[in-house]
């Protein structure tokens, strides 16, 4: 297989553009509005609110908490980028000798994504207030930190498969695009669960398999 029927493959799909506020609290505020899980959906940018729960699954009722204070997709993570003022943890290439280049993210924490500037901050508690009926006073929150998936190294949060692509066709090719060179691709963005565990699982299985076959 040619190298541009390689670069066809892999821009068989299109990544979708992914975006994540999460928010600190002194006391889970919302428990006082009866909500104790899950999420609450608006047509407000920041468009989905989770509450999250301990490492058991319950609900948190006092002391620090956290929210998942927006997760938007499609258009909507076009209007925080007006309140970016950081890219995010870098992935830094490591290695300067042929053959041991590698990506690693150095251990990015909390504060390596908290925005420098508090318009997002702002932006994001009048949003939650709006949608929750409260007032901002109420729920200032004590840090956020953000993380937008279409910046690199992901360029984007998943995948969905071109128009009038033959994903089985596709998902056989490039497993191992060439069959001279030792090179294999698997991931959820060339399966049928794009977007889940389930699709690596499912591709890293395929490799597997052709791996197998090839050193037979």
């Amino acid at each position: 297989m040619s190298d541009d029927a390689t670069s066809k493959l892999i821009k068989s799909v299109t990544p979708q553009p992914a975006f994540k506020i999460f928010s600190t609290y002194p006391q889970p505020w919302w428990q006082d509005l009866y909500l104790t899980s899950g999420r609450s959906v608006t047509d407000l940018p920041i468009r989905q609110t989770y509450y999250w729960t301990d490492n058991q699954g319950n609900s948190i009722k006092d002391g620090s908490a956290m929210l998942m204070a927006s997760y938007d997709d499609g258009n909507n993570p076009d209007f925080w980028s007006g309140y970016r003022d950081w890219e995010g943890a870098k992935f830094k290439l490591m290695g300067s000798q042929k053959n041991e280049i590698k990506w690693t993210d150095n251990a990015p924490q909390w504060s390596d994504y908290e925005p420098k500037q508090a318009q997002m901050k702002l932006e994001m508690t009048r949003q939650l207030a709006e949608l929750h009926g409260v007032s901002e006073e109420r729920i200032q929150p004590k840090s956020i930190c953000y993380k937008n998936w279409a910046e690199d190294p992901f360029g984007g949060g998943w995948n969905f498969w071109n128009i009038g692509v033959k994903s089985p066709e596709v998902m056989k090719a490039i497993i191992k695009p060439h069959s001279n060179v030792p090179l294999y691709i698997c991931g959820d963005a060339y399966s049928n669960w794009q977007g889940w565990v389930e699709g690596a699982l499912e591709t890293a299985n395929m490799v597997l398999n052709k791996f197998t076959k090839d050193c037979q």
